[in-house]
């Protein structure tokens, strides 16, 4: 089986009747930055769901992405999961990512706002 650790997918395939791909894409690369400022994993990068045929991609009717923020069977990754304090990090950092996504991606300002609930900021333009 191909190693799959740490990639943030969207469903990009030949047959994808989703017009919201390009939306997909661009909220796996915030989210991606996020889990990255988050915690020290390796960086696979972002990536069109080619290594199978996911369902909750491929059917979704919304921008989707698909996460995966660490392996029960990696013994770095072990540590973050078990710990209370890194996955409410990790809550976190999507729930900024998906803010990023908002605000620089669909230029939603109405968000703004909502940072101020985890005492967090925009990040940098990346899309």
């Amino acid at each position: 089986m191909r190693n799959l650790r740490k990639f943030r997918f969207y469903y990009a395939g030949a047959y994808a009747a989703s017009p919201y791909v390009a939306e997909s894409r661009a909220s796996a690369i915030f989210l991606q930055a996020r889990i990255r400022e988050t915690w020290n994993l390796k960086n696979r990068g972002v990536n069109p769901f080619g290594y199978g045929n996911l369902h909750v991609l491929r059917e979704n009717t919304k921008p989707a992405a698909f996460v995966e923020t660490g392996f029960i069977d990696s013994s770095a990754d072990i540590q973050y999961l078990k710990s209370d304090f890194e996955r409410k990090r990790m809550g976190c950092a999507l729930y900024l990512g998906v803010l990023d996504y908002f605000y620089h991606y669909k230029g939603r300002q109405d968000v703004l706002p909502l940072y101020n609930a985890v005492d967090g900021t925009t990040s940098k333009r990346l899309h």
